[in-house]
């Protein structure tokens, strides 16, 4: 499904149909506990604000692939607007798949306050989805995004999807500063943890350096089937 949603990506656009079947039941159970803590449904932990932060200990468990189906996922609920923004500055491969290098993105909006929101915000075919590009990379990104400007963007972000989620494709936590700084912004955190991949010390100090103020999930990614059906 990642894969499909991909290719179908000229002038920054993302195909409809890319999720299959199975992906889409298995986006659903992610989805809904989300959903309930943005909307403050009874018996959920309510989150603080409406942003959803998907990240991962280090790289290769699979949160850019997470990131996206569960933004097609929302976005096929009619009343939900969502905003999927790539918050991995140090390696924006969301960006780069979607055909979206050299756009205006995040970093761009943090260090030219004559930008505003519309300026880097991309649509898609799909009437509820809207994308965001990393932007240009700069050393001092950490800084970016620790700044007082970021305050006044994550407010825009969250108006812009009300009713809706944003959604951040966010660095691996070990692997720059930059994923520990966002989390702080975050309503809710979505841990991608890759099946017989990543080691349990290896999470326990990546969970050790998120803000956990912060509801966390996580999402066991990969597994194999015949795991699942024992």
């Amino acid at each position: 499904a990642f894969a499909g949603a991909l290719r179908e990506r000229l002038n920054g656009r993302l195909a409809p149909e890319a999720l299959t079947h199975q992906t889409e039941e298995e986006f659903r159970r992610i989805k809904w506990p989300l959903l309930n803590a943005i909307a403050h449904r009874e018996g959920a932990r309510p989150a603080a604000n409406n942003i959803v932060l998907v990240t991962s200990a280090i790289p290769g468990e699979g949160k850019t692939f997470n990131a996206l189906n569960l933004a097609l996922s929302i976005a096929r609920d009619r009343d939900l607007d969502v905003l999927l923004v790539d918050g991995d500055v140090a390696q924006p491969s969301l960006t780069a798949s979607l055909g979206l290098t050299g756009r205006p993105g995040i970093t761009n909006l943090l260090r030219d306050t004559a930008l505003v929101l519309d300026d880097i915000v991309c649509s898609t075919n799909i009437p509820q989805l809207e994308v965001v590009p990393a932007g240009v990379r700069h050393d001092n990104a950490p800084e970016l995004l620790a700044s007082m400007r970021m305050d006044v963007v994550v407010g825009q972000l969250c108006a812009r999807t009300s009713p809706g989620v944003v959604i951040v494709d966010s660095p691996p936590v070990l692997a720059t500063n930059e994923a520990q700084v966002m989390t702080r912004y975050a309503g809710q955190i979505l841990m991608v943890v890759r099946a017989d991949f990543t080691e349990q010390r290896v999470l326990t100090e990546a969970l050790s350096l998120i803000d956990r103020s912060r509801p966390v999930s996580a999402v066991l990614n990969r597994v194999e089937p015949s795991l699942v059906s024992r």
